[in-house]
């Protein structure tokens, strides 16, 4: 499932089901910052939970710092982590 595609912004956001295992905490999203970008990095559950339990300009900051991308990618980047993360929960309720 993809939650962001180059073609619409910076970001091509999708469930990495390939690295993905069997529980929730071994799922992975993939978060692909412009195409220029050698370091393409996926996120495991567990750190994209606990990064989003922090306030919006701490999530913020990390990201930009991870990425070296603008404030407002960090937050779109932010609102994809929250709609994996609901997917996630609702999918292993």
């Amino acid at each position: 499932m993809s939650y962001s595609r180059w073609s619409n912004g910076s970001w091509y956001v999708f469930w990495d089901s390939a690295m993905s295992g069997e529980t929730k905490e071994d799922q992975y999203l993939a978060c692909w910052y412009s195409m220029e970008d050698a370091d393409q990095q996926s996120w495991k559950y567990e750190r994209v939970d606990e990064l989003l339990k922090k306030d919006f300009d701490y999530i913020n900051h990390m990201i930009r710092l991870r990425y070296n991308c603008s404030p407002d990618e960090a937050g779109d980047l932010q609102e994809y982590m929250q709609q994996w993360r609901a997917d996630m929960n609702k999918n292993f309720a």
